[in-house]
């Protein structure tokens, strides 16, 4: 997650990759018996997201005018 390259594609694309979380490496038993580790982090992004409302902010305007 440290490349340039990577970080740079991402910023195109609206999206920031703020850190690698913890990293895990548990120990499991693979399907031989043998016991291997398995890592495993976090990954955080953040993003950017546009929203467009098509729809007409205003549906009806009334106006009254009276004496007082």
């Amino acid at each position: 997650m440290q490349q340039l390259v990577l970080r740079r594609g991402h910023a195109r694309r609206g999206a920031g990759v703020q850190r690698v979380g913890d990293v895990r490496n548990p120990i499991i038993q693979n399907d031989r018996g043998q016991f291997e580790g398995n890592p495993s982090f976090d990954l955080i992004v953040t993003t950017r997201q546009t929203r467009v409302d098509r729809r007409p902010a205003v549906e009806r305007v009334e106006i009254r005018m009276g004496r007082i």
